[in-house]
């Protein structure tokens, strides 16, 4: 550790209130060697405190929207039924909708001589 990094500390603007500080206010340094092993001690333990609480906080906020999120995905509705547009006269349980990729036996049909329009129902 550097000995400026054990001198001082500037504390960097916060979004919240904490305490008795104000919302994006920079704090000037504090001399830590000057203060008595007491009262650093029980700065210690207020941050630790005040951190404790603040990932609490934001783990609870992200939890909350993380639930948000898998309801609305879970909540969402499928798409409706499409309708059968063409059938393959040869086995009538072979339908297309007209959507995607030309079936195999479509393929096979229009090569040989048919029309799309020999299929629709």
């Amino acid at each position: 550790m550097t000995t400026a990094w054990r001198k001082s500390v500037l504390l960097t603007p916060i979004k919240e209130p904490i305490g008795k500080f104000v919302a994006g206010a920079r704090v000037k340094q504090i001399e830590f060697d000057g203060l008595p092993t007491n009262s650093l001690w029980t700065m210690y333990h207020e941050i630790e405190e005040a951190l404790r609480e603040r990932m609490t906080r934001e783990k609870s906020l992200l939890d909350e929207r993380i639930r948000v999120l898998n309801a609305l995905k879970a909540g969402s509705r499928p798409y409706p039924a499409v309708p059968v547009k063409y059938r393959n006269p040869d086995r009538p349980n072979e339908t297309w909708t007209g959507r995607g990729k030309r079936p195999r036996w479509m393929c096979a049909k229009l090569n040989a001589g048919h029309h799309l329009s020999d299929f629709k129902i």
